[in-house]
This record gives structure tokens, sequence and C-alpha cells, in this order.
């Protein structure tokens, strides 16, 4: 059995450690075998090293730009770096060549995981930012900056146009989407002085 093989059987074996130093002996006479890299890269993916993952792969994809298989580690190890748009662009890469059932889910998962991560960004700004006191206060400097304008005025004390401003206070992003509330709101800000 050459050094490869056993490199190989090590790998499936689940000797990680043994397979690396072998794949590494080998690439010490042929370091562009992208063979051995690309199996070298795997088994660091397995002792998550994704450092030395990364270099593997980043060599893999460029000495066999065509190889599926190199851009799924590729996303692999991106994936343990936590680098997960880089992940997917290579996951995206590596299922274009090579469809898979495996890539298809990695993709699944890393965009439900930016999605996620999207959503809790969004909701903690908002959190940060405007607090129901804040709230409060912007509707209240809202309100008195239009008391002089007779426009403003009439829309303000009809009861379904008050109801709706109202609701800002619970669900502004529906009311948003109201143009009549839209409206009010682009005129009030124009009489505001901040």
């Amino acid at each position: 059995m050459d050094k490869k093989d056993q490199a190989n059987q090590y790998f499936k074996d689940g000797n990680y450690e043994q397979a690396v130093k072998l794949y590494s002996e080998i690439l010490e006479t042929d370091e562009n075998n992208y063979k051995v890299l690309s199996n070298r890269s795997a088994a660091y993916i397995k002792l998550d090293k994704y450092d030395m993952a990364l270099n593997d792969t980043i060599k893999t994809t460029k000495l066999k730009p065509e190889c599926g298989k190199s851009w799924g580690r590729l996303g692999a190890a991106l994936y343990g770096q936590d680098k997960l748009d880089d992940s997917l662009v290579a996951y995206n890469k590596a299922n274009e060549l090579d469809p898979s059932e495996n890539y298809t889910i990695m993709i699944y998962q890393i965009k439900e995981q930016l999605k996620n991560i999207n959503t809790k960004l969004i909701d903690k700004n908002l959190n940060e930012t405007v607090d129901d006191s804040q709230m409060n206060n912007l509707l209240n400097n809202l309100f008195d900056s239009v008391i002089l304008n007779p426009k403003l005025m009439e829309k303000l004390t009809k009861p379904d146009f008050q109801d709706k401003v109202l609701s800002l206070q619970h669900n502004p992003m529906e009311v948003m989407k109201d143009k009549e509330v839209m409206d009010i709101m682009i005129e009030m800000m124009k009489n505001m002085q901040l």
C-alpha cells in the first residue's frame, strides 16, 4: 500500500492526525498534487483546524478550479471559521460544478443562519434605537409641530385617521404602508423644528 492509500485509509478510519501526517509527507515531494491537498484539507476540517484547511482549499481551487469537491471543502473551511457569506459562495460554486444534496443542504442551512442573524440584528437595532418613551416623545413633538397647520389639524381630528395614527405606537410597520398616514407624517416632519 502506498502512502496515499495509507493516508486515505487513516482518514476512513477516523485517524485524521495520521492522515494529515502522511498527506503532508506526500506534499513535500509533490506540492501541487491537488487531490492530496484536497484530502488533507478534509482531514484538517475533521480536526477543526479550519485555518490549515483553508490554506489547502485555496490552493486546490486555484490548481483545479473545475473541481466541485475542492469548492465544497473551501465552503466547509470557511463555514468552520463562521465566514457564512464566503462559505455560501463556495458551496454555490461546488453545487454548480458538481450538484450534490449535501451542498444543497449546506446552502439552505447557511441561508437560514444568515436570515436569522439579520433578523436578530434588526431587532436589536430597533430595540436599542427606539423604546416606548422615545416613540411617545417623537409623536408628541410631531403633534405639537402641526397645531397651527389647518390642513393637518383637519385630518388629525377625523376619528378614523386618529385610530391609524394611534396604532403607530403598536405596529409602526403596518401604518407606514398607509399612503394617507405617510403623507401626513411627511408634512409633520417638514414642520418640526429639530
